[in-house]
């Protein structure tokens, strides 16, 4: 399987030596994401926000890889398991903690599963990436101790960039505009530290005058990884035993996450072993430690082979001071020097730890008949893992799915407010946001990669409504679903799997947006233009002076356009044309009366940002009956334009009927 897969990449990798068509289309799609990225930084405030995160992500990176000195892993390869962090371990990590909460009737916040199995949760699956690269992987084989750190601290940077990225997003109240969006008084005043002249930034203290601490997810992860790579030279030497330095520091960093997600909640003796650990504090100077010593040995054990490796002039060991200064001068005088130097460097310790790592080239059929046995006994334990978490994750999806229909689960309410949140933002706003993390992902991987990531989180954000609905009743989902006949079935499942084709989706979506144009300025049946833009009426609210509350707001029109056929909504909007229209003037969607100012006001369209009427839910049968009640009575322009300032003030303090 291993094999095809490699051959499948050699194949897709000369794609663009077979068309070089694609070679330019790719340098202009990236420099028109490139735009998007900058536009969206300039008018979106919830894309300044991620952007701020990638750019501590990126610091917390680069620290790291700048320290180890030793490593073999290329920039493109670390960055990968960044990513492996951002779009596996974490969703993976939500929906295993959902089915566990969904299973056992328990709540995030219950003592047992914020303060044990989260942080256990969290701390074991971050390493999921590096178990999995070195059992399916032969290049793991031959890493340097200094890459078992980088690994580790690239997915966990990754999990805390979703981790903080989500908390950026979702504190915006007036405590988090004052202090942060990092502390909170609810959780017992967590503070987060991201701070410019810090060696790994991102840590935790649970208040403004700590006791306790616990480093960012990239450093715990790192010195775990670190331990298990330590393992994995010296079990030739000591067995089984080797494996006791990763369970220890396993231990040590899940108390750490563990006493600060507590709460003070624990007996007293927790605290104590804490305090034999440093509270937190000597962690991160215990990785350092770890750290250095590895190199160390690192350049030990390549120095023990150096008559094997090629030398610099006038080099007579290997050791990495001087490739850091050698490095350094050549990067202030001579670039091309300095692009040499670093790839001779890195491949020369990669060549040497494959002869000191690599299999021979000569084996038995006993010995080859051993090796593949091991690789499916790997193979095997890959796909039980993963059998493992798939199946918590689904059993407590089959588990909410039971109890929606009496007890909607909170999981179809963090989905519904997503979507509402999503569907309040312009057009124009969720095309630059899913256009900031293509320009964002290009710089990690190809361009299809990007595409694919960047549709997929436009998908993930544009159906979490209906998933929402879907959750709260799969019943009325499957019973339509069952209704369908075998054409249309078919037609839906072909549909459905085209849809994941990046080609396809990028056609549909410019074609859905083209249509959506379209159909704005084009006229009905009667000869009416098709009126009641909510964009329109948006643009003239903020022109009116009236700019959005907050990025989850809508334009609502207080009288509707034609898209509303409610008889007392064609009521009110006829008494509405009657006095607002000239019979002599013929309006587009841009004058026309309907999408001015007066007839609009903001609306939240996410539950608990506002103490306005909630607008997803407003559009009913009782307050078009209002609606018309109050202009029947209405018999000049002025008083109109009285009556709908006074609904608006209604509607901004909820008290108006619907």
């Amino acid at each position: 399987m291993l094999n095809g897969l490699r051959e499948w990449g050699k194949i897709i990798a000369k794609i663009p030596e077979k068309y070089p068509i694609l070679v330019k289309l790719y340098v202009i799609f990236s420099w028109l994401s490139i735009f998007a990225l900058i536009y969206s930084l300039i008018f979106i405030e919830d894309s300044r926000k991620i952007f701020i995160q990638f750019l501590w992500s990126y610091y917390v990176l680069w620290q790291f890889f700048i320290l180890a000195r030793s490593k073999t892993l290329p920039w493109k390869i670390y960055i990968r398991f960044f990513l492996a962090g951002v779009w596996l371990v974490a969703p993976l990590v939500v929906l295993f903690m959902t089915g566990i909460h969904r299973i056992t009737g328990g709540e995030p916040h219950d003592l047992w599963s914020q303060a044990v199995v989260t942080p256990f949760i969290e701390e074991s699956f971050k390493l999921l990436p590096l178990f999995f690269f070195l059992l399916l992987f032969q290049r793991a084989k031959t890493m340097s101790l200094a890459d078992f750190a980088l690994i580790g601290a690239a997915t966990g940077a990754g999990f805390q960039f979703v981790e903080e990225t989500l908390r950026r997003l979702a504190n915006n109240g007036i405590f988090s505009e004052i202090f942060g969006y990092s502390s909170s008084l609810l959780s017992g005043g967590d503070v987060i530290h991201w701070e410019l002249f810090t060696l790994f930034p991102g840590y935790f203290e649970e208040n403004l005058f700590p006791v306790r601490m616990s480093v960012s997810h990239a450093v715990a992860t790192a010195l775990v990884a670190l331990a298990i790579g330590s393992a994995v030279r010296l079990r030739s030497k000591t067995g089984s035993v080797s494996y006791s330095i990763p369970f220890f520091f396993f231990l040590w960093c899940f108390l750490d996450h563990s006493a600060l997600n507590s709460f003070d909640k624990f007996d007293e003796w927790v605290y104590e072993i804490h305090d034999w650990i440093g509270n937190g504090y000597y962690t991160k100077p215990v990785f350092l430690l770890f750290l250095l010593i590895a190199i160390i040995y690192d350049y030990i054990k390549l120095n023990s082979i150096r008559t094997k490796l090629p030398l610099l002039e006038r080099e007579y060991v290997i050791e990495p001071v001087r490739e850091f200064f050698d490095l350094f001068f050549s990067l202030l005088g001579d670039r091309k020097r300095y692009k040499y130097l670093l790839v001779f460097y890195r491949d020369r310790r990669e060549l040497g730890f494959r002869y000191l790592y690599g299999n021979p080239g000569d084996y038995t059929e006993i010995e080859k008949l051993k090796i593949r046995t091991a690789e499916f006994q790997k193979q095997l334990a890959v796909m039980l893992t993963l059998l493992l978490i798939l199946s918590v994750s689904l059993s407590g999806a089959v588990v909410s799915m039971i109890q929606a229909v009496h007890d909607p689960a909170c999981l179809a309410c963090v989905f519904e407010d997503i979507g509402d949140w999503w569907n309040g933002l312009d057009t124009v706003d969720q095309l630059m946001i899913i256009g900031s993390l293509i320009a964002l992902s290009l710089l990690f991987t190809g361009p299809w990669g990007a595409i694919t990531f960047g549709l997929a989180a436009g998908d993930v954000l544009g159906m979490a409504g209906e998933f929402g609905t879907f959750l709260r009743n799969p019943r009325a989902w499957l019973a339509g679903l069952a209704r369908m006949g075998p054409q249309e079935a078919l037609a839906f499942g072909i549909e459905a799997g085209l849809s994941r084709i990046p080609e396809v989706r990028i056609g549909k979506k410019i074609g859905n947006k083209l249509e959506d144009y379209i159909y704005r300025l084009v006229r009905d049946s009667s000869g009416n233009i098709l009126r009641g833009q909510s964009s329109t009426l948006a643009t003239r609210l903020k022109q009116a002076g009236e700019p959005k509350p907050r990025p989850w707001y809508a334009a609502h029109h207080i009288v509707p356009g034609n898209e509303s056929f409610n008889a007392d909504a064609v009521a009110a909007r006829r008494i509405f044309d009657r006095l607002m229209l000239d019979p002599s003037r013929t309006y587009t969607h841009l004058d026309d009366p309907i999408n001015a100012a007066i007839n609009g006001v903001w609306l939240p369209q996410r539950r608990g940002i506002g103490t306005e009427a909630y607008h997803p839910e407003i559009h009913t049968d009782v307050y078009y009956a209002e609606l018309h009640r109050r202009l029947r009575a209405v018999t000049s322009k002025e008083e109109l334009i009285d009556v709908l300032q006074e609904i608006k003030e209604e509607l901004q303090q909820n008290i108006f009927p619907y």
